[in-house]
């Protein structure tokens, strides 16, 4: 199942695109009734993520600023409410991480119309 309307897929550039498509099925995993399967596509998500106190990707985190920001915004973001009420602590813990990192990669303009 795609997360975004085609008419936002088909504008991305192509490094974008493919970055979304190639974590679809983790993304798509956040949903499952499955406990364990959220917790490994929410770790395997956060690994993606530079640690927060990294300005920029290290060598461990090649993806690049663009498509990381663009998979929080608009993949992750919208389902970080649903993620913060998750049963299961580990789920909680990893979302608040993830948001913590996307969040420090974001500039002032991008945290405002998020919120």
């Amino acid at each position: 199942a795609e997360l975004l309307p085609p008419r936002i897929m088909s504008d991305l550039p192509a490094d974008v695109h493919s970055f979304v498509q190639k974590h679809q099925r983790d993304l798509n995993c956040l949903t499952d009734p499955d406990r364990s399967l959220r917790k490994a596509a929410l770790a395997r998500l956060d690994a993606l993520f530079p640690p927060s106190t990294a300005a920029t990707p290290t060598p461990t985190h090649t993806a690049g600023i663009k498509p990381l920001k663009h998979l929080f915004i608009h993949c992750l973001a919208p389902r970080i409410p649903h993620l913060l009420s998750d049963p299961v602590e580990r789920c909680r813990e990893t979302a608040l991480t993830i948001m913590a990192k996307a969040v420090g990669l974001l500039d002032r303009q991008e945290l405002t119309d998020l919120l």
